[in-house]
């Protein structure tokens, strides 16, 4: 689990006045899980290549992602009402305590209020050609199609527990090497 913290200032993001008007200023903390369990899917909702697929991220779904998630809430009030940042702030906006206090209504909270930290993995399994479902072998080429490789986070079997971009980039580096000896 990683928790961020970010400072606004609608000098820079104006679009603050008109969420929490009144507001000039805020900070937040962000609660992320690095390795949920709940798995996504995508599935082409067309043969043309111009309709969009169908994206169901399938945030929380797995009982063992939504109770870290409460615990990571609950950690993150306490830091946010600490004695030390507490002062810091005219108010908590969301959750309110009575949220983060009862079961159900930090639950609730979460499902109301998660997203996606845009890190989407997993796409193009790698996998041996007789997988029905592998798209690219473990070099990244493509099943089936010569010349054709992919080489970024969609042959990832897993998010890593970092930001996916520097393995996103490592992916690419080792691909491109293994195309220029190949």
């Amino acid at each position: 689990m990683q928790m961020y913290m970010w400072s606004y200032h609608a000098d820079r993001m104006p679009q603050i006045r008109v969420a929490i008007p009144g507001i000039e200023s805020m900070f937040m903390l962000c609660v992320t899980l690095q390795r949920p369990l709940s798995a996504g899917r995508i599935r082409l909702a067309s043969a043309d290549p111009a309709v969009q697929p169908v994206i169901d991220i399938n945030l929380l779904a797995e009982e063992w992602d939504m109770e870290r998630m409460v615990d990571g809430v609950r950690r993150a009030w306490e830091l946010f009402t600490s004695p030390t940042i507490g002062p810091l702030a005219e108010a908590v906006l969301r959750p309110n305590e009575a949220s983060v206090a009862d079961e159900d209504g930090v639950r609730a909270y979460l499902r109301q209020n998660v997203s996606h930290l845009v890190h989407p993995v997993g796409t193009c399994k790698m996998g041996p050609a007789d997988d029905p479902l592998a798209v690219v072998d473990q070099f990244g080429a493509v099943h089936g199609l010569s010349g054709l490789r992919v080489a970024d986070a969609s042959i990832m079997p897993n998010i890593p527990r970092a930001n996916t971009n520097l393995t996103a980039i490592m992916i690419g580096e080792r691909v491109a090497e293994w195309m220029r000896e190949g």
